[in-house]
């Protein structure tokens, strides 16, 4: 179904979630969902890249923090670790390898993250993250089999996206059911979102 980016309406961010926003551009989705979860849900939007990072911090300010936000100024990858991030475009893409117009950055796992916040359960995981998006999922794999939470999934950056990333979520935990939309203004930005079966 047609359905606007990140509001797909079998897996839309409900109040009460708790959400993980995973690239965060210049934070529209990320306040739209702070909007949606309410104050009795959560936010926490990862931003490894250090310029844009500061430009999420000004953009909240200038249109209203909702109070329910968390911003980690990290990438979610396969591992925890250092890799480095360019500075190239709108958003940066990871690298194991340094470039001339990168910089380092640390990268945490979904797994990780939940255990080191103490989260009691993740409702809704969205990644747009320029190609990482397979890794990330694999940092993710104890906090989608126990929680199940619904997911957004670009599938743009890599092309064999389109099929590994419906493969791999169904390896991680079986039954998922997945809707693809693709979104204007270029068409060509798809997404997957994710229910599982307990949710639709």
């Amino acid at each position: 179904p047609i359905c606007g980016e990140y509001r797909h309406p079998a897996a839309a961010a409900a109040p009460g979630d708790i959400v993980l926003d995973a690239g965060l551009f210049d934070s529209t989705i990320l306040r739209r969902f702070a909007l949606s979860v309410g104050q009795r849900g959560h936010v926490y939007g990862f931003e490894p890249e250090p310029d844009n990072f500061t430009f999420v911090q000004r953009t909240l300010g200038e249109f209203g923090d909702p109070g329910n936000v968390t911003l980690v100024a990290k990438g979610l990858y396969s591992s925890c670790g250092v890799m480095n991030i360019s500075a190239e475009g709108a958003s940066g893409a990871l690298s194991a390898m340094a470039g001339d117009n990168s910089s380092p950055c640390e990268v945490i796992t979904v797994d990780h993250f939940a255990k080191a916040y103490a989260l009691p359960r993740i409702d809704l995981i969205k990644m747009d993250i320029e190609g990482s998006e397979l890794d990330a999922l694999r940092g993710a794999q104890d906090s989608i089999r126990c929680w199940k939470p619904k997911l957004h999934i670009c599938a743009y950056h890599q092309i064999d996206d389109l099929v590994d990333i419906p493969a791999l979520i169904n390896e991680i935990s079986p039954g998922y059911r997945f809707y693809f939309s693709s979104h204007v203004p270029y068409l060509n930005e798809y997404v997957y979102y994710a229910v599982a079966p307990s949710c639709s």
